[in-house]
Order: structure tokens, then sequence, then C-alpha cells
């Protein structure tokens, strides 16, 4: 898979046939992170593809992404969240009729944005040591870990084990905005 997608495609495992996944049915992130227009819009590029970024409401720091897989335009809702100013937060929803959320980390600085995929492993071991309230479910191709705890209770557990690799920090996706 290339780099490119995979943050799409990985926090949106429905489109993924083989791994396992984490979904919530809440947001990760205390509160909103408000994209500035001039900072976000516009062509991201990575190694081996671009994809085309647009702030949908910023108040509520929802952008879209979009992107051409095998000749179809793909778009997907993303809510910005944050946890004080050093955990930032990308909350995927890919169709209009899902209700769960998938989730990853990032970090931008100017025109450089690292993004982090969620670690299956650990959240895996949260649940079943009951550090957080979720369910595993087996199937053919892996598990889907399905956090139900709530948005307090979700915010919490990341809050207090941030040192913790939760995310796959050793493989981040690296994008580069085009500009003027």
């Amino acid at each position: 898979m290339n780099s490119i997608k995979s943050i799409v495609l990985l926090a949106l495992t429905s489109l993924i046939i083989g791994c396992s996944f984490v979904q919530s049915v809440n947001k990760l992130g205390k509160d909103v992170y408000i994209p500035i227009k001039d900072d976000w819009e516009g062509t991201w590029v990575a190694e081996d593809g671009a994809l085309q970024l647009k702030i949908i409401d910023q108040a509520h720091g929802e952008i879209e992404i979009m992107f051409i897989e095998d000749g179809k335009l793909l778009k997907y809702k993303v809510f910005l969240t944050k946890n004080g100013d050093d955990n930032t937060y990308m909350n995927v929803i890919g169709r209009k009729e899902e209700k769960y959320y998938h989730f990853a980390k990032f970090k931008k600085d100017n025109n450089l944005t690292i993004v982090w995929h969620i670690s299956t492993e650990a959240l895996k071991e949260a649940i079943i040591k009951k550090n957080l309230n979720g369910n595993i479910i087996n199937n053919k191709y892996g598990d889907t870990i399905l956090i139900n705890a709530t948005k307090k209770e979700l915010n919490k557990f990341f809050i207090n084990n941030r040192r913790q690799m939760l995310f796959e920090y050793e493989n981040p996706l690296i994008l580069r905005r085009l500009t003027n």
C-alpha cells in the first residue's frame, strides 16, 4: 500500500482487507483544533502520491481529504482535535453512513505534517487489561478493535498514557504542502 493513501486507508479500515483496525464511537481529543485556511488548504504530497485538502467547517475542525484511486475520486471527512497543544489528532469518517471514528495523531509545522497511525496492538492490550472500555472482534482477516468508552474515558486514557507507544511512531506518514 502506498504511503499517501495509508493515512486514509489505514484509518478507514473498512476499505482494508487483511488488517486489524481500531474504531471508536467517540472522537479522540477534548478540544477542537482550528485549522487555518492558508496553512491547510491545497495539495499535499508524500513520496508516492498527492491528496487535496479543503476546510469544510473551521470552527468544528472539519476538513475534507480527497484523492484519486483507480480513476475514482475518493473523499473523506476528518475532524481535527487536540488534548493540549502537543497532542493533536485526526478523526476520520469515511462514508456518510459510517458511525465510527478512526484516528491518527499528527504534528503540523508550516507546510509539513507528520502523521502516526494508531497502534492496534497497544489498544488491544488496553482493552484486554480493562484499561479502556471496548471489544475485540475476531474475523477472518484480522481483529476489529471497537472502543466504546465515553469521550471523557477515551481522552483520559490517552492523556494518562501519552508516554506509551499508542501510535506507530516508527513509521510515520510525512506530507508536504505545495505552495505558490
